[in-house]
């Protein structure tokens, strides 16, 4: 009875041992955990500043030339006046520009390629491109008209140009280097009742995805679609291979393999996305059952993006990510978010929070940046870092201010004042309680020291 005794009075001891220090490593460990999350959630610092560029009248930012830290601008002509491109280092002075050898042009950039594009409003003239590596320019036929699509390696821009009078509506793939066409598309005689029914678009390393649409179908005709998906190879003079009963949407969009395009002329606005290798549609928000067919303006604008692995995709309006494969919502916006920027190179897209306190006129707001494929945080910050395309250079680390017009550094770092204070303010209680306890300790052998 007495070893049983002693047995007993040993595991209170040690239960009294251990069992505050369990809860004490417990309380640290969230404590911990906690402050792991606040990095991840709490806003970072405002990047580095490392110069401004200071534009003229009429003169907008290009974007940065990859891995070399030199920023673009560009000058719009008028007036009969030629337009100039400037090439600035990253603190926004002016290294060397180029004189556009026609005049009126409206500049654009594309910076993988490192090609700056002047268009121009005269239909008979194409556009003209700089080559940035070789610093020569490259006048277009005629042909190469309208806005291009650009391939996603591949010095290559995609025109879809309508009827021109006798000329029948065409697609062209212009070598953006030679000015030279690697494409050409165009009704078969035969058939002038073939029409392109949507934009047209490049398939992975060397495809072009023409919708067409029958303006009339014929009698022997009847039975068969009238919209279709032409999947040319690039190089060839055949179709590869045609999607039937497919009537591709506004402004398509390819990766991985799938194509997502919108709708504009549907109550709610809806978007669907079409498995190349599957010929079939393999996501649609929302079902056609739920859509209402409206005229055209009569809703906002839908954009939709395509993840780089093709699994999930981004709306812009409603802003809404889903994963297509099992159309689960992976993150959607709260009242206070909207969509500021997107960055679909990156992979990435911008929200902005709105924060208002309730009952008072403090109001603030920051920006966050996620994943294209799975709406993750990767970081917040107080003003926008992403920006427009071609604003960022990740070989070189650097962005472009829109709002300061400034070259800062990228990506921004962690705010390790803000998380060290709010880690103390986290950490105050369980400090306050050590000390009271260790009070309390000390008092109870003060008070039997005294009673001895």
């Amino acid at each position: 009875m007495a070893c049983d005794r002693h047995y007993r009075v040993q595991d209170r001891a040690m239960i009294r041992r251990w069992l505050p220090r369990s809860l004490w490593l417990l309380a640290w460990s969230a404590w911990a955990w906690l402050g792991w999350g606040l990095h991840r959630e709490l806003p970072r610092e405002t990047p580095a500043f490392v110069g401004s560029v200071l534009l003229e009248l009429g003169e907008k930012p290009l974007g940065f030339i990859p891995g070399e830290a030199l920023f673009l601008t560009g000058t719009q002509g008028r007036d009969g006046r030629s337009p100039v491109v400037r090439v600035r280092d990253a603190e926004g002075r002016v290294a060397r520009e180029y004189i556009c050898p026609l005049p009126d042009g409206t500049p654009a950039f594309d910076g993988k390629r490192g090609v700056c594009e002047y268009h121009y409003g005269d239909a008979r003239v194409g556009a003209s491109y700089l080559d940035l590596r070789t610093e020569t320019w490259v006048s277009l036929p005629a042909e190469a008209d309208g806005t291009p699509s650009h391939h996603p390696s591949q010095p290559w821009a995609l025109f879809w140009r309508g009827p021109q009078g006798e000329s029948p509506e065409s697609v062209v793939v212009v070598d953006l280097t030679t000015g030279r066409f690697v494409f050409h598309w165009s009704p078969p005689p035969e058939s002038r009742n073939i029409q392109v029914g949507a934009r047209p678009f490049f398939i992975a390393e060397d495809g072009v995805g023409v919708p067409t649409s029958k303006s009339k179908a014929l009698p022997s005709e009847a039975n068969q679609s009238r919209d279709c998906l032409e999947i040319w190879t690039i190089g060839e003079t055949k179709k590869s291979w045609v999607i039937p009963n497919i009537a591709v949407g506004d402004d398509p969009t390819c990766s991985a393999g799938r194509v997502a395009w919108r709708h504009e002329n549907f109550i709610p606005k809806s978007v669907d996305v079409l498995d190349l290798a599957a010929a079939r549609i393999v996501f649609t928000h929302p079902p056609e059952g739920a859509r209402r067919v409206v005229g055209r303006g009569e809703t906002p604008v839908q954009q939709t993006y395509l993840s780089a692995d093709g699994q999930s995709v981004l709306l812009l309006a409603p802003p809404s990510l889903w994963q297509i494969e099992t159309g689960r919502l992976l993150w959607s916006a709260q009242a206070n978010e909207s969509i500021a920027s997107d960055q679909p190179e990156l992979d990435a897209f911008e929200v902005r929070e709105k924060w208002e306190l309730p009952g008072a006129s403090i109001k603030a707001a920051t920006y966050a940046v996620r994943t294209l494929p799975t709406g993750q945080l990767l970081y917040r910050c107080f003003g926008q870092t992403l920006g427009n395309r071609n604003s960022i250079d990740l070989g070189v680390g650097l962005t472009y201010d829109c709002g300061q017009r400034a070259i800062r550094r990228f990506p921004p770092k962690m705010n390790w004042p803000l998380l060290a204070l709010c880690q103390t303010i986290l950490a105050l209680p369980l400090v306050l309680l050590w000390a009271a306890l260790r009070w309390r300790r000390k008092r109870r052998l003060r008070l039997v020291g005294a009673a001895s």
